[in-house]
């Protein structure tokens, strides 16, 4: 690690319940590693941190230099273990994708189109090269057209728990957004990749904003079974707090359950 990095993070002469030290922190950091290279070096401290309060600094630090973090964080994910990966797209999630729109479009397409479409057929090859790279836009997805779509819902959640426990960090930190629907809509994943779900909730609901901490609480209940709302069996739709029927659905194709495993092996 570089010099410059050890005297700045280790020891960490900061209070990290002062907005104002957090402020200096980043300026001081972003002087010297606002661009790659250098943004590498705070990828290495994110991973290799030795406690919250430094992973947490690198983490905020990355997400201030906007954009220049986006490929080497999704690099570092590519080439990682399930624990680095977890902890780039987790702070990928704060980060404004530049790719992130054309990625969720093409997510929707794929989905949407009927089995025997030409886009459907076309599709192995970018899936492919989206790798890891397809969990935060099918989270967004998720987002963005679950109330509308209940069957797209359910294909993204199929999606999202065969790709596994990686899903589960940055599922929580779109808690943030404040959006019922999508909680309700992503719940079902949480469920379904517990227990390892249930250690990443529990730190949500320590360090988390206000919004993911509320969340990630009701998730928690709710994948140990103490909040009053009944398990969903695999397979039936989540009502929303949104009436569901009073919302247009735009006509989707049919999509068979079997090309489920063909699109997880496409996207891993």
């Amino acid at each position: 690690m570089p010099s410059d990095i050890s005297r700045i993070f280790d020891p960490v002469p900061y209070d990290f319940n002062s907005r104002r030290d957090y402020q200096i922190l980043v300026r001081e950091v972003l002087g010297i590693y606002s661009t790659p290279p250098g943004i590498d070096d705070l990828v290495d401290l994110l991973i290799a941190a030795p406690d919250r309060e430094r992973q947490r600094a690198a983490a905020i630090c990355l997400q201030a230099t906007g954009e220049e973090c986006v490929e080497p964080l999704y690099e570092r994910a590519e080439g990682g273990d399930l624990r680095e990966q977890a902890l780039c797209l987790r702070v990928l999630t704060g980060v404004p994708d530049p790719d992130l729109g054309e990625k969720v479009e093409f997510l929707r397409t794929v989905l949407t189109c009927a089995d025997d479409d030409p886009a459907m057929k076309a599709a192995g090859a970018r899936l492919s090269s989206l790798g890891v790279r397809a969990v935060i836009p099918l989270l967004h997805l998720q987002r963005l057209d679950a109330a509308a779509s209940p069957d797209l819902r359910m294909k993204v959640n199929r999606l999202l728990v065969q790709i596994g426990e990686v899903v589960t960090a940055p599922a929580i930190q779109l808690f943030r957004y404040d959006d019922q629907v999508y909680f309700e809509s992503v719940l079902p994943v949480l469920r379904s990749l517990a227990p390892g779900s249930v250690e990443v909730l529990e730190e949500a609901k320590e360090t988390g904003g206000a919004a993911i901490r509320r969340d990630a609480s009701r998730a928690l209940d709710a994948v140990q079974g103490k909040g009053a709302r009944a398990r969903v069996p695999s397979g039936e739709t989540m009502v929303s707090v949104v009436e569901l029927d009073a919302i247009p659905s735009p006509e989707y194709g049919t999509f068979c359950p079997e090309h489920y495993d063909d699109l997880y092996d496409l996207v891993r």
